[in-house]
C-alpha cells in the first residue's frame, strides 16, 4: 500500500497545467512484482488475476465513497483481441461501474511509448452524451489500472468535464 503524503513530481508539474489538479489515489506502487502482474493479466489476457486486489479495494473504496464509478475504457480492438476490458476486470467486482467513455484506437499503445510520447498522446475519449447527462452535479471516481505520467486521467477527466461540467471528479488508480 501506498503511504506517501503531499504532492509528487508528477503532481507539481500537472499543476502548472492545471490548477485543478487529480487528487489520485493509488493503492499501490508499481514495481516489478506488479509489473509483472499486469504483464500476465493484460498481456497474456489471464481474466483471473482481476481477482487479486478485490478485498483490499472493497476496504479502500468504503472510504471513498462516490455517485458512480466511472472507468477508463479500452479500445474495441484491445477488447476484441484481450476479451475484456481491464480497468471494469479489476474494480468491477468491488463497486458498480458506470460506463460512460469510449475510447478511439491509437497508432501507438500508450504502454509502447516513452514519457514525452505519452504526455503528447491527444484526446483519446469521446462522452457517450446520453449516458452522461445523469451524472450532471454527482460525485463521480474515475477508476484505471495504472497511474503512469497522468495524461490519460486528466484527458478522461477534461472529456467529463466538457460532457457534464457540474461533475465532482477524483480519481483511484491500482498502481502508480
Amino acid at each position: 500500500m501506498q503511504t506517501r503524503q503531499g504532492l509528487c513530481q508528477d503532481c507539481l508539474t500537472w499543476q502548472k497545467k492545471y490548477p485543478q489538479l487529480l487528487h489520485n489515489r493509488a493503492l499501490f506502487t508499481y514495481n516489478d512484482a506488479m509489473q509483472e502482474f499486469f504483464k500476465q493479466y493484460k498481456t497474456s489476457g489471464d481474466y483471473q488475476l482481476s481477482n487479486c486486489f478485490t478485498s483490499v479495494l472493497g476496504q479502500f473504496l468504503k472510504k471513498m465513497p462516490a455517485d458512480d464509478y466511472v472507468p477508463i475504457p479500452t479500445d474495441t480492438k484491445s477488447y476484441q483481441r484481450r476479451g475484456f476490458n481491464p480497468v471494469c476486470g479489476i474494480f468491477g467486482k468491488v463497486v458498480p461501474l458506470y460506463e460512460c467513455l469510449n475510447k478511439r484506437e491509437l497508432p501507438v499503445k500508450q504502454a509502447h511509448k516513452n514519457r514525452s510520447e505519452r504526455l503528447a498522446t491527444a484526446q483519446p475519449f469521446q462522452a457517450n452524451m446520453d449516458k452522461c447527462r445523469p451524472l450532471a452535479g454527482k460525485q463521480i471516481i474515475l477508476l484505471d489500472d495504472v497511474y503512469t505520467t497522468g495524461r490519460t486521467l486528466f484527458h478522461a477527466r477534461d472529456c467529463l468535464l466538457r460532457a457534464v461540467p457540474s461533475l465532482k471528479i477524483t480519481t483511484v488508480t491500482l498502481a502508480r
